[in-house]
């Protein structure tokens, strides 16, 4: 017997798996009693898992040596099967016949959390490192065990100890991320999946969950090099796909994006994920191709899939489906959180000369939402308030944020914190009113707010719709925008005229004729302007501006220049319309102050129906040109703006016959119907109705 075990064992360590069989064959087909034959050709069937081939000679070696290591071979055997009850019936007389054999310990627990006894599983664990404190494969499967219970600093302590005893295990540093992850501990949960990387350089799971946390940080290049390679190693793995889609996405590598998304389609034609991601894409580039349908398939998710609330702002949904979009993600934000178990206490505290307002956002930048707020935090009654920041965007060294972090009483960069940490700090800086500038928006950190770190938290002008949660106790809004509270999850504080702030500038004046020709547009024909993004713009809204341009002669579309891509396709169906593309103006971004210049230019803005204009309105109103809005969905920014004029927002039904009427009103612009009136000494800056002291 020790001449064929130490043949089989050089077979075996030269991968000659089929000599080994046979050579065992051969042995026991000489001497059937020999039951080490018998048990060393089940030994060479389990390493190379052949697990149903294993169970015949495995018993026929127990009945003959009826040792402990026999019966743990067979029960590795039959669970290997799915015959985890056989299994572990097996491993059961293994250790009756050697009560404290590790491998019967380990096995055992692993077939009764199979078969669904997890706390039985977990005394066996514990017995087997009680017994055995440098088991590190045992630490290891305990952790495991205690992670898919959910008890994730349990397991997080197994996991360490695990590692202690076996420094290269890729899978405890791996399960270990997984713990850190889960509590919120973003750097750390990094820097255990880069180990387990380095561990275990194949395993896709592993670059997957790096390259999540590198996304979390905004290491954008770092991430996508972790995706690329678990597609290398997966080549099938569609949250990989999704990775890459979603950073080609921000970096406007639009068609890299659709390849990513269409891949994952063509295996699962009804990810949710796939789905929106293609649909973003495509409105990005104004090719609206088969896009009824593709909404169609999408919406069906509504209520069953988590989809971006945001991004369903930009669809003709009706209120209800909207709030029931933001509450499905708000529901997993709540369980998220909750794997936290942190609380923070809100008794009520001595009265104080001020209250401490905490703004979170991740727009304190050269971005819309600064573009309006610029002198909020400068206007604030510092008799009454102080003024926090907690800034969770980029650093773009921009005017504006170097403006809004000099007048705030205190400025806090938690960009990359993880949520209990901007919680911690809000809460530490005795907060007393939260008002969150994101919601559902690029850099909003909806988790935070949602452990409640300040008494009373509100939203207010960054995010226009709910965000169907529990974490926000009032929305700032207006009448006119938002009349009905049905549609909101957050008690409404209704401002007195219009809820959006603006800077207070005048409107300007500009030199309409040498403007026009330093934009090329008709110098002495009507000029429509819309400068909203893109994924604004719909086919139906399109359809009716080229309308209009069929029946306003010499008229121009003047549009903030959107991708390439779409540029074309626009070009495209105003060529199908039998209209010159010329017709249609693209302009490209350029400062604040010269857009703002140049918009005097145009005799007419052009709002879209489903998203209004919320800067981009303001701005033309500022311009005075007058803007043509729709009103009647949620949070109808546009129309609200017409409140501090008295005058209504023209509605959905009038909409192109309005535009069309004023077609030979070029060079008699009358007064614009509203322009925002910038606070004076009487009037001050907008004032909140009470809210309740905390």
């Amino acid at each position: 017997m020790a001449t064929l075990w130490a043949t089989v064992t050089a077979m075996t360590a030269a991968q000659q798996w089929a000599a080994a069989e046979a050579a065992c064959r051969q042995q026991v087909a000489q001497n059937p009693k020999d039951g080490a034959a018998w048990q060393l050709w089940g030994v060479v069937l389990l390493q190379q898992q052949k697990w149903a081939a294993a169970i015949a000679p495995l018993r026929q070696a127990v009945r003959l040596v009826p040792g402990a290591d026999g019966w743990v071979q067979l029960g590795a055997a039959l669970c290997g099967t799915g015959a985890f009850a056989d299994g572990l019936a097996a491993f059961e007389v293994a250790l009756t016949l050697r009560p404290e054999d590790d491998d019967a310990l380990c096995n055992a627990a692993l077939a009764l959390a199979r078969l669904g006894r997890p706390q039985e599983a977990l005394a066996r664990y514990r017995q087997l490192v009680r017994q055995r404190p440098n088991h590190g494969q045992g630490h290891l499967q305990l952790a495991n065990l205690y992670r898919q219970m959910q008890r994730y600093r349990a397991a997080g302590r197994a996991y360490r100890r695990a590692i202690a005893h076996q420094p290269r295990c890729g899978a405890a540093w791996f399960g270990l991320g997984v713990c850190w992850r889960v509590q919120g501990r973003w750097e750390q949960a990094r820097r255990a999946f880069g180990q387990a990387v380095r561990l275990e350089g194949r395993s896709a799971m592993a670059r997957l969950a790096l390259a999540e946390m590198e996304v979390r940080g905004d290491r954008w290049r770092r991430a996508l090099h972790h995706y690329g390679r678990a597609l290398v190693l997966q080549p099938q793995s569609a949250p990989a796909r999704l990775g890459l889609a979603g950073i080609y996405l921000r970096w406007e590598r639009l068609t890299a994006a659709a390849r990513c998304f269409r891949a994952v389609l063509a295996q699962n034609p009804d990810c949710p994920v796939a789905l929106e991601g293609l649909i973003r894409v495509r409105a990005q580039t104004c090719d609206w191709t088969d896009w009824e349908p593709l909404l169609a398939r999408l919406w069906q998710h509504v209520g069953q899939a988590v989809l971006s609330p945001f991004h369903a702002l930009f669809f003709d949904l009706t209120p209800a489906t909207q709030r029931a979009i933001a509450e499905t993600l708000a529901q997993q934000i709540e369980a998220e959180t909750q794997v936290w178990r942190l609380t923070f206490d809100h008794a009520p505290r001595s009265p104080k000369a001020r209250l401490r307002l905490g703004y979170v956002s991740g727009d304190f930048r050269g971005h819309a939402v600064a573009h309006l707020m610029v002198r909020l935090f400068e206007w604030h009654d510092r008799d009454g308030f102080e003024v926090y920041a907690y800034s969770l965007g980029p650093d773009d060294r921009s005017s504006y944020r170097a403006k809004l972090a000099r007048d705030a009483d205190g400025f806090v960069d938690v960009r990359g914190w993880s949520p209990p940490a901007i919680a911690r700090r809000i809460f530490a800086d005795g907060i007393d009113i939260a008002i969150d500038l994101s919601g559902y928006t690029d850099y909003g950190c909806p988790h935070a707010l949602a452990l409640r770190p300040a008494p009373i938290q509100v939203g207010y002008l960054g995010y226009p719709g709910t965000t169907g949660g529990t974490w926000l106790d009032y929305l700032i809004v207006d009448r006119a925008i938002a009349p009905d509270p049905d549609h909101f999850s957050e008690t409404l504080a209704h401002l007195p005229h219009c809820y959006q702030i603006h800077d207070g500038s005048r409107p300007l004046q500009g030199d309409r004729p040498v403007l026009r020709q330093q934009w090329h547009l008709p110098p002495a024909a009507m000029v429509y302007c819309c400068f909203h993004h893109a994924r604004k713009w719909s086919p139906c809204v399109f359809e009716v501006w080229l309308r209009i341009l069929q029946r306003v002669p010499h008229g121009c579309l003047w549009l903030l220049a959107p991708h390439p891509l779409a540029q074309q396709n626009l070009c495209h169906r105003a060529i199908a319309a039998g209209l010159d593309p010329a017709r249609i103006v693209f302009a490209p971004a350029i400062p604040k102050a010269q857009h703002l210049h140049r918009l005097t230019a145009a005799d007419l803005a052009l709002d879209t129906p489903f998203y209004n204009g919320h800067t981009s309105g303001s701005d033309v109103l500022r311009a005075g040109v007058p803007l043509l809005t729709v009103a009647g969905k949620p949070l109808p920014v546009g129309s609200g703006q017409f409140a501090p004029s008295g005058r209504p927002a023209r509605t959905g039904g009038p909409y192109p016959r309005a535009i069309r009427g004023t077609g030979g009103a070029v060079g008699r612009r009358s007064p614009p119907p509203a322009v925002l009136p910038p606070p004076s000494a009487a009037t001050g800056p907008p004032v909140c109705p009470p809210i309740p002291r905390p």
